[in-house]
C-alpha cells in the first residue's frame, strides 16, 4: 500500500433499512374453469398497470387449462408488484388477479372468464 493511502473496508452484510423500501407481492393464477385458452390479452394487460413490476403468461393461446374442479389447477400467470407495505402488496396483486380478463371456453362452448389465486408475500 502506498504511503498515505487509506484502506476501505467494504462489509459483508451492509447495514439495511429499519422499515422496507419496498415490499413486493407474487401470486400464481389458477384456472378456475377446464377448458381452451383464448387469449393471453388480459395478462399481458396487466403489464400497463402502476406498479406491476411484472405479468408473466405461463400458458399459451389454445392451451387445453384444467381448473380446480377436475384436479390440480393450471398455473396462467405469474403476477408480481411493488407497494410500501407487505400487506398493500399483498392487496393489490390480490385485486388484479381478480381484475385479470381470461377467457376459458369450456367443452360445451360457453366462454367463462375468471381466475383464482394462489399468493404469497415476501
Amino acid at each position: 500500500m502506498a504511503a498515505g493511502a487509506s484502506r476501505t473496508w467494504h462489509p459483508c452484510r451492509p447495514v439495511a433499512s429499519a422499515v422496507p423500501n419496498l415490499c413486493v407481492g407474487y401470486c400464481f393464477s389458477n384456472a378456475k374453469k377446464s377448458g381452451e385458452l383464448v387469449s393471453t390479452d388480459g395478462i399481458l394487460e396487466l403489464r400497463k398497470r402502476e406498479n406491476v413490476i411484472s405479468a408473466e403468461p405461463l400458458v399459451q393461446s389454445g392451451d387445453i387449462v384444467v381448473g380446480h374442479g377436475d384436479g390440480m389447477p393450471t398455473w396462467l400467470a405469474l403476477l408480481v408488484v411493488s407497494q410500501k407495505s407487505s400487506n398493500a402488496a399483498l392487496d393489490l396483486v390480490l385485486k388484479l388477479d381478480n381484475e385479470m380478463a381470461v377467457e376459458i371456453q369450456s367443452q360445451s362452448g360457453n366462454t367463462q372468464k375468471s381466475a383464482r389465486a394462489s399468493s404469497m408475500v415476501c
